[in-house]
């Protein structure tokens, strides 16, 4: 689903929620309880694939890229760390600064 599908979705959901807060005022009208019925049913049938689709893809095609970039990061924060260690051992005011 894209964006403009998803946003769809959740206009729906809060659609449902807020009409079930004041049930008591349009339950008696058959036209109202028929239209609510109807978004019910299709808010279900747009969540389900939604739903499938978090399920089978949950960390996705960002995630494969960024790993390698946080392994770096990683690496470069422990070798900062030990330069700082280095550089406090040997009283080395100037690499601390840079480190």
């Amino acid at each position: 689903m894209n964006s403009k599908e998803k946003t769809f979705l959740e206009m729906g959901k809060e659609s449902i929620s807020s009409v079930h807060k004041d049930e008591n005022m349009w339950s008696i009208w058959e036209v109202i309880v028929a239209y609510v019925t109807m978004i019910e049913a299709k808010v279900g049938e747009l969540d389900e694939p939604f739903k499938a689709q978090d399920a089978n893809d949950p960390g996705g095609h960002v995630a494969r890229e960024n790993e390698p970039l946080e392994k770096f990061f990683d690496q470069i924060y422990r070798l900062g760390r030990k330069l700082l260690l280095y550089a406090k051992a040997k009283n080395d005011l100037l690499l601390m600064n840079e480190v």
